[in-house]
């Protein structure tokens, strides 16, 4: 399917985003194009802050890292992107990881089946030649990207629903009568609240009982890395 796209594509070049490298100009335009993928796949919802998105980009991550790319047209301009997450070298428990890689992206509905997608595709394939890893998973919200997906042979291992709440019509009084139940003397429990950030003694804690959780929640038959949370990761 790559090779059949290869004339549509010829238009379209891709590139590496290093967040700590990009100047001030390829961080205008990586903005400009996440604010306007996000007016096109979550239409009326509030545009997250362009601070906190470069920030949130910059932030280093000492158990994973995320391999970006962009994809232009004849002008220059970024049409598509692609992310790579995988497991971070000489990182605890490192081997388990290494076989899989996380993967996320889209492209502007003005340039969509035109090439752009399976160009950035090719990042991927060489990605994983560099680094050996046997299972890339896709994660897919949209019609759009199911329906690329299928076009060149994913197969659909686990689906999900996601639940996003309107606050504005939420009935806080039944909010309310569910907290008090919750927290009857007879239930033997409790709310700990921590000004500021959470000590790492007690967050430590919750390590264990958090990843019994996660892990427990059925993802029917993806091929996955093990669902857990690690102390490690919060330290940035």
């Amino acid at each position: 399917m790559l090779e059949t796209r290869a004339a549509d594509a010829r238009q379209f070049t891709t590139s590496s985003f290093d967040p700590q490298r990009a100047s001030a100009e390829e961080w205008a335009q990586a903005l400009a194009y996440w604010r306007q993928r996000h007016d096109e796949d979550f239409p009326g919802e509030p545009q997250p802050d362009d601070a906190h998105t470069q920030q949130d980009v910059r932030q280093h991550t000492p158990l994973h890292v995320v391999h970006r790319a962009f994809a232009r047209d004849a002008q220059g301009r970024i049409v598509g992107s692609l992310n790579m997450g995988v497991r971070r070298e000489g990182s605890p428990d490192y081997a388990t990881f290494a076989p899989f890689i996380d993967v996320w992206g889209g492209v502007l509905r003005s340039h969509q089946r035109q090439g752009v997608a399976s160009t950035l595709l090719h990042r991927l394939l060489a990605l994983m030649e560099t680094r050996d890893p046997t299972t890339a998973t896709f994660k897919a919200h949209l019609p759009e990207g199911r329906a690329f997906l299928a076009a060149i042979g994913a197969t659909e291992k686990h689906r999900s629903i996601e639940n996003r709440m309107a606050f504005a019509g939420l009935d806080w009084a039944a909010l309310a009568r569910w907290r008090a139940d919750a927290l009857a003397p007879t239930h033997g429990l409790r709310l700990e609240i921590h000004a500021g950030r959470v000590p790492f003694d007690r967050l430590a804690t919750l390590m264990a009982p958090l990843s019994a959780l996660l892990e427990d929640a059925p993802t029917s038959a993806l091929e996955r890395a093990p669902l857990r949370f690690e102390l490690e990761g919060f330290h940035a």
